[in-house]
């Protein structure tokens, strides 16, 4: 983990470490006082996390949802490199790259 800034911890729990060693750095290390800062609940200071696009998929999941352009099924596979070589490249199946097949 790493902040640019300070980084907080808080849980309403017991907060475990277990390690063969354990090491701290810092300029000072308080660990009975002052009281440490807490955050809410409701605090994210990182990226939040965003859902994925999903994909419709040919063959036998056609009725399925993924987050990936291609997925291998049973057979009867629709997706077979040698079938539809126009459609595996990795420009294709980059489930970031944008592509018309699977416009809206």
């Amino acid at each position: 983990m790493y902040a640019d800034t300070d980084f907080a911890v808080t849980t309403s729990g017991t907060t475990n470490i277990k390690s063969s060693h354990h090491k701290e750095t810092a300029d000072q290390i308080d660990m009975n006082g002052p009281a440490a800062a807490e955050i809410s609940k409701t605090h994210v200071s990182a990226t939040t996390v965003q859902d994925l696009t999903t994909f419709d998929n040919e063959g036998v999941n056609k009725d399925k949802k993924s987050i990936m352009k291609r997925v291998p099924t049973q057979e009867p596979y629709a997706e077979h490199e040698n079938i539809r070589r126009n459609f595996t490249r990795p420009v294709d199946t980059d489930r970031e790259t944008p592509d018309e097949r699977f416009s809206a």
